[in-house]
């Protein structure tokens, strides 16, 4: 059962994501800052730790948080469902999370009174189920399969999302094709596990994914050869706490750069930040 102080965040986390999403899609002027929405009923709690965004590093952070409880006896970390990045960055500010989890920069506006700690970078990959007929591409065959993407099973994630952002940097052309896509028919999801459970779920389909997380979870998902190459591309993940932390979320920041974690990241294809 849920404690009181455990449904108050995640309902924060929630409201936190959909706040989110308006913020990023606004077509016209913002505020300053954005409104508040922690819950006042929620209290702290000394030994618990909770963490919310981008959906990109909720594997990796949870599989770090339960090291940490076992180096960390009596300590509670929860790793709640995605809220994007965008929406980490607001609960963390807010005060309703103690650590937000970025998989992108900050952006010119979010920075204030944050602090970033580095975690790793992670391939981006076009993906596909390890049964599917086609595994390969060539670059030329990739705009069209996009575009198509309602007729050809090309999965596109939410405009902004960082990993298709990252390979849009080394396939000219493939932003102007998942834009088409998006007003064409095309399955959008809004979430990594989203996108996850329908890569698996549908025959032959592909989509943007993250290698670290297939790796971490041993999913039957293979990334596809685009002219030979596979995953040119990377996302950085990093955590994002206020000036001001607690010793609970600093033992946590300090263990998730300690040698343990380095050889858990390694483990799962996941390049340890500096």
């Amino acid at each position: 059962m849920f404690s009181r102080a455990e449904l108050a965040v995640g309902l924060a986390c929630g409201l936190y994501a959909a706040l989110a999403a308006v913020w990023i899609l606004w077509p016209g002027p913002r505020a300053a800052a954005a409104p508040s929405m922690k819950p006042p009923e929620w209290e702290a709690q000394p030994d618990h730790l909770n963490i919310a965004g981008s959906g990109s590093n909720i594997e990796i952070t949870r599989a770090i948080a339960r090291a940490f409880e076992r180096h960390n006896p009596g300590a509670v970390v929860h790793v709640h469902a995605s809220i994007g990045s965008g929406g980490g960055v607001l609960a963390v500010a807010d005060g309703a999370v103690d650590l937000g989890m970025i998989s992108r920069a900050l952006g010119r506006s979010e920075g204030d009174g944050l602090v970033v700690t580095p975690l790793a970078r992670v391939p981006v990959c076009l993906v596909t189920h390890e049964r599917a007929a086609r595994r390969t591409l060539t670059r030329e065959a990739l705009g069209p399969r996009v575009r198509d993407a309602a007729s050809t099973a090309f999965l596109v994630r939410e405009p902004g999302d960082s990993g298709e952002r990252a390979l849009e940097q080394a396939y000219p052309g493939l932003s102007d094709a998942l834009a088409y896509a998006r007003t064409h028919g095309a399955r959008v999801l809004r979430t990594d596990l989203e996108m996850r459970d329908a890569l698996l779920s549908t025959a032959d389909s592909m989509g943007v994914f993250d290698l670290g997380t297939i790796k971490l979870l041993d999913l039957p998902l293979t990334p596809v050869a685009v002219d030979g190459e596979t995953c040119p591309a990377a996302k950085p993940l990093s955590f994002v706490s206020r000036g001001v932390t607690t010793e609970l979320v600093s033992r946590f920041l300090e263990f998730s750069t300690s040698d343990a974690v380095r050889g858990l990241l390694q483990s799962a294809r996941y390049e340890p930040a500096p």
